[in-house]
């Protein structure tokens, strides 16, 4: 039983840091991003720290699995520093598309014609 216990906390760990190393080179790399890979490796790490959070931590994890975790603990900070810049750069887009919309609303109400003003 602890062995299997073992395998899957090894095997969670693993993939966690796979996909955690992944994540680093793609949000580092000046390229353009594929959101949906990003969106599904996030997503997929989300879920693995949650099966992470339901293990059992009193029986000890081994060297192997401690280095693991010590490493994707090492990349964490890179991997949020990284999803911030990719935050700032959607939003600064956004504004970008939005000053350009409002300038062609704008467009739209004006007028080329001259108005007069008649008293009677």
């Amino acid at each position: 039983m602890v062995d299997r216990y073992q395998q899957i906390v090894t095997a969670v760990l693993s993939e966690l840091f796979q996909i955690t190393s992944g994540l680093v080179q793609i949000l580092q790399s000046p390229t353009e991003l594929n959101d949906e890979e990003v969106l599904a490796m996030v997503e997929r790490r989300e879920k693995l720290i949650e099966v992470l959070k339901t293990f059992d931590w009193t029986s000890g994890l081994s060297d192997e699995e401690k280095q693991l975790a010590k490493k994707i603990a090492f990349m964490d900070p890179m991997v949020l520093e990284g999803m911030s810049r990719v935050k700032k750069a959607i939003q600064q887009q956004q504004v970008q598309f939005d000053r350009y919309q409002k300038s062609l609303e704008q467009q739209d109400y004006l007028s080329d014609g001259i108005f007069f003003d008649r008293k009677k």
